[in-house]
C-alpha cells in the first residue's frame, strides 16, 4: 500500500507539472508548404487536415476525446496547399480543398467515417484562403476564398442550402476591388445566417477597408457589402459567438491595432485597442460576451487585450514569457470561455498558454523545440489542441493536447494506458 501511495503522488506530480502531452506526429510525410489546421468540438473530440508535401494529397487524422489519432483518411489523392476544416455543434466535421480549378468538399458525421469528395464549383481560376464553416442545422454550411480569373479579381463565396450549393461574387470590381490579402473568413450561424468578412479597396476613395455582408445558407443569397469604417486595414481577423455577436480585429498601415463589435445584428464603431506597433492580431469572442485579442508587438512581445463588448474596458497583459522575439500568435476561444494561444518563440520553438474569460495562464508550455506555427483549437469541455510542423527531425505534421490529471491518474490506476492510440502513431 505505501509503495502504492509514492507511486500514486508521484504520478500527480508528473502530470501536474505540464498538463500538455508529449507531442505526437500525425504524419508519415513531411505536410506541403502550405498551413494545416486542427478544430475540436465540445465533446473534446478532434481533426485536423493538411497536404502530404511527398504526394499532395489531402490527409486528416481525427482523435476521439477518450482516444488517440487514428491513420490519416486521404480525402483526395491530389489537392493544394491550405485545406481547411470545420466542425459543428452536433461534432459532424466538414473539409473544403483546392484541386487544380475546382473546389471540393467532403464530410464526416459525428462516429462516422468521411464521405467521398464532391465538387461545389468549378472556374478556370487560382484560389487563395479557402475557409469553410457549418452547422448541424440541415447541414448548411459556407465555403469562401479569394479567386483570380485572369480576367477579374474576386471574394467568392458557396452556400449549401442541405441539397445543392449556389455560389455568389461578393464584390462588384467597378467599385470594390481585391487582392489575395482579402482574406475572406466565413461564420455561420445555428439558424444558417451566413456572415463574411474580407479586405477591399473602395474605388471611390482608394481606401482599404474590411467589408461585411450578411447571407442566408438557406436561400443562397447575400446582402450588399458594407465597410467597416477601418482606414487602410492590412490584414484582419473575425470571430463570431453562436449568439449571433462578432469581433473584427484588425491592424492598419502603421501597425496600430483596431477592433469593431457586432451586436444584436449592428456593428458598431471601430475604436483604437492600442497604439503599439504590432504586425499580427487574432481575436475572439464567447457566448459571454467576451471578446480576447491577442497580438504580435514590433518588438517582439506576445500581449493580449480582453474586453466586454457591451462596454468596452480593455484588460491589458503580456502573455509571452519574454518581451522580445517571440511571434506567430494562433488563438481559439471556445463558446463558454476557454482559450488557448500558441505562439513561436526567438529560435523557433513553440509554446502553448491556456486561459479562460480573457484571462491567460501565467506560465507557457514549451511544446517543441523548434516548429512552425500552425493552428490550435479549444473544446468547451476544456481541451486545448495545438498543432504545428516540426521543422527538425522527422519534419513531420505534430499535435499536443491538455489533458485533466486527475483523469489520467484514474485511468492509469485502471489499468489503462496513459496515452493510448489506435493508430499507428504511438
Amino acid at each position: 500500500m505505501k509503495k502504492l501511495f509514492v507511486l500514486m503522488v508521484s504520478l500527480v506530480g508528473i502530470l501536474c507539472a505540464s498538463n500538455w502531452e508529449i507531442p505526437l506526429d500525425l504524419s508519415e510525410n513531411m505536410p506541403g508548404n502550405g498551413d494545416g489546421t486542427i478544430v475540436v468540438d465540445r465533446f473534446g473530440n478532434a481533426a485536423a487536415i493538411w497536404q502530404d508535401g511527398n504526394t499532395n494529397a489531402i490527409l486528416s487524422s481525427y482523435r476521439p476525446f477518450e482516444g488517440g489519432w487514428e491513420v490519416p483518411t486521404v480525402l483526395d489523392t491530389t489537392g493544394e496547399p491550405d485545406p481547411h476544416i470545420c466542425v459543428d455543434e452536433a461534432g459532424n466535421f466538414r473539409a473544403a480543398w483546392e484541386f487544380g480549378s475546382t473546389i471540393r468538399t467532403a464530410t464526416k458525421p459525428f462516429g462516422g467515417s468521411w464521405s467521398p469528395y464532391v465538387q461545389v464549383y468549378t472556374r478556370k481560376a487560382t484560389y487563395d484562403n479557402i475557409r469553410v464553416a457549418s452547422v448541424q442545422n440541415n447541414g448548411y454550411a459556407v465555403i469562401s476564398w479569394f479567386e483570380d480569373s485572369g480576367v477579374g479579381q474576386n471574394v467568392v463565396a458557396v452556400t449549401f442550402n442541405g441539397s445543392s450549393w449556389t455560389s455568389t461574387f461578393l464584390n462588384n470590381s467597378s467599385t470594390h476591388t481585391v487582392t489575395s490579402n482579402a482574406k475572406p473568413i466565413p461564420h455561420i450561424l445555428p439558424d444558417g445566417t451566413t456572415h463574411i468578412a474580407f479586405i477591399a479597396t473602395d474605388v471611390g476613395t482608394g481606401n482599404a477597408d474590411i467589408f461585411t455582408s450578411t447571407g442566408s445558407a438557406a436561400t443562397g443569397t447575400w446582402s450588399a457589402i458594407a465597410g467597416r469604417g477601418s482606414s487602410k486595414a492590412i490584414s484582419f481577423d473575425f470571430s463570431l459567438s453562436d449568439t449571433g455577436n462578432g469581433a473584427i480585429a484588425f491592424l492598419d498601415s502603421s501597425g496600430t491595432v483596431q477592433a469593431v463589435y457586432l451586436l444584436g445584428g449592428v456593428w458598431g464603431t471601430v475604436g483604437t485597442v492600442t497604439a503599439t506597433v504590432s504586425k499580427e492580431v487574432k481575436v475572439g469572442i464567447d457566448q459571454n460576451n467576451i471578446a480576447t485579442l491577442v497580438y504580435h508587438t514590433s518588438t517582439g512581445e506576445i500581449q493580449k487585450a480582453s474586453t466586454g463588448v457591451t462596454s468596452i474596458s480593455y484588460q491589458f497583459a503580456t502573455v509571452s514569457p519574454g518581451t522580445t522575439g517571440y511571434s506567430t500568435p494562433r488563438l481559439s476561444v471556445s463558446e463558454n470561455g476557454g482559450m488557448v494561444v500558441s505562439y513561436l518563440g526567438g529560435s523557433g520553438e513553440v509554446y502553448g498558454q491556456v486561459g479562460a474569460n480573457g484571462v491567460f495562464e501565467a506560465t507557457p508550455t514549451l511544446l517543441n523545440a523548434a516548429a512552425k506555427n500552425e493552428s490550435v483549437a479549444m473544446s468547451d469541455n476544456g481541451t486545448a489542441y495545438a498543432l504545428w510542423k516540426d521543422t527538425t527531425g522527422s519534419g513531420f505534421m505534430e499535435a499536443s493536447r491538455t489533458f485533466d490529471p486527475a483523469h489520467y491518474l484514474i485511468r492509469a490506476l485502471g489499468h489503462k494506458r496513459l496515452i493510448y492510440n489506435k493508430g499507428r502513431f504511438p
